[in-house]
């Protein structure tokens, strides 16, 4: 009897890991199949864009005018707002809502094929066009290569943002550049928690609800960004999850940079 039962433990010891093997095997091959694909988009993008400026395109066509860079892809896609590039990082997606199904893009591709990669998405809670005060952008953290927002977390070393202070976030229609102010580590808390939630800030109800926002955020960063923020800019932040603790999250806030 004891034998058997032996048997059995070593043969379902050896079906888990068969079982563990393939499902392994199936992440990695769906994480390579999403990195091609994304690949495709950024090309896409490249392909389009053209030798004159986009402001000076915009300025033309007038503010309804989609870049041409983004044109095919929004077209393909509606659900499209705009496109996320952080110099430095693997990072060069773009960036989804869809406030009907906030985390329909926690999932799915840009095809709208399910996907474990997901894509990067503006979260429900936020308004688009006109923009809320403060627009939380999610993407996974895959904790192996550099694929989705894992690469967020280089914001966690100072050289890394004194070499890369500056990303870009275009909508449809315009380029922009934001300014990191702060980064940090923090977490999704209980509803009793009675502590900074620095994911309930939207809208700014008044000036010193804004610059409240803004000190709690620069108490939290690892490191003093010397970047300042005033009632009235349009805030990014950018959200992927963290190992730190239970239920961690890594955050990146910036600032729009107004054109030069």
């Amino acid at each position: 009897m004891k034998k058997r039962i032996l048997q059995f433990s070593a043969a379902l010891c050896f079906l888990v890991a068969v079982a563990c093997l393939v499902l392994l095997l199936l992440s990695r091959g769906s994480a390579k199949q999403a990195r091609e694909d994304f690949s495709s988009l950024a090309l896409v993008v490249k392909e389009n864009s053209l030798s004159t400026s986009s402001s000076a395109f915009s300025q033309a066509e007038g503010e309804t005018a989609v870049l041409p860079q983004y044109q095919a892809l929004s077209e393909q896609n509606p659900d499209m707002i705009g496109w996320i590039q952080i110099p430095g990082t693997a990072i060069d997606y773009p960036v989804m809502y869809t406030p009907g199904d906030p985390d329909y893009y926690l999932d799915h591709n840009f095809q709208k094929e399910h996907s474990p990669s997901g894509t990067p998405f503006l979260g429900g809670e936020c308004s688009w066009e006109p923009s809320s005060d403060n627009l939380m952008i999610f993407g996974h953290n895959m904790y192996a290569g550099h694929d989705m927002f894992t690469d967020l977390l280089f914001y966690k070393d100072r050289p890394f943002f004194e070499e890369n202070p500056v990303f870009r976030f275009d909508t449809l229609r315009e380029q922009q550049e934001f300014r990191v102010v702060a980064a940090f580590y923090s977490k999704v808390y209980q509803k009793t928690d009675d502590v900074f939630k620095f994911y309930q800030f939207i809208d700014a109800e008044s000036r010193e609800d804004f610059d409240a926002y803004l000190e709690n955020v620069r108490a939290l960063s690892l490191y003093d960004t010397g970047t300042a923020a005033e009632y009235g800019d349009q805030l990014v932040t950018l959200i992927t999850c963290s190992l730190h603790e239970n239920q961690g999250r890594f955050v990146v806030v910036a600032v729009k940079q107004q054109p030069k």
